[in-house]
């Protein structure tokens, strides 16, 4: 899929960006090849236009789709396996994916696990990490501050929460 100057994106490793120009560029001594130079918050990096590899980067979200995503923030939680290693598999499992959907989803089960369970290290950095990501992108779909996304998103957390730990 080709991506345009301007275009507001995510890259999974680092978040929400601004593609600033398609450049040809040589990289490692390898052929000259056309790269997204892709500007984000505090670096900037270059993704390979073509072949576009799956979950490096991907436009973000449209703001048609949000109500699916508030719909999974405010989900039941998947139970989360109690052996941290296959849990610890499944989570970047799922964090590889790159999509919004994975974001959503990782967010609400380890906010949701935190509430019974202590976290570990990996988790805690995991959620801090997802839960920014989340938020930057939250903020550019709606066109809001990063602090208004976050109260929006923990809105729909705690919402979720209250009606699956009734349940």
């Amino acid at each position: 899929m080709q991506m345009n100057i301007g275009q507001n994106v995510f890259h999974p490793s680092h978040g929400v960006g601004k593609i600033t120009a398609i450049k040809e560029l040589e990289m490692n001594g390898a052929e000259p090849r056309l790269y997204y130079e892709v500007s984000l918050f505090h670096t900037t990096v270059w993704v390979l236009v073509e072949p576009q590899e799956r979950g490096k980067l991907r436009p973000i979200t449209s703001r048609s789709e949000l109500a699916r995503y508030r719909a999974v923030l405010k989900s039941p939680p998947v139970s989360m396996n109690n052996n941290f290693r296959i849990r610890q598999n499944d989570l970047d499992t799922r964090l590889k994916l790159g999509t919004f959907q994975a974001i959503c989803e990782i967010v609400r089960d380890l906010s949701a696990r935190r509430l019974s369970k202590s976290l570990t290290d990996y988790e805690s950095g995991l959620l801090k990490k997802t839960r920014e990501f989340l938020c930057q992108e939250w903020a550019a779909i709606n066109g809001i501050s990063g602090v208004d996304a976050a109260r929006d998103v923990e809105a729909l957390l705690v919402e979720g929460q209250g009606k699956w730990a009734k349940a």
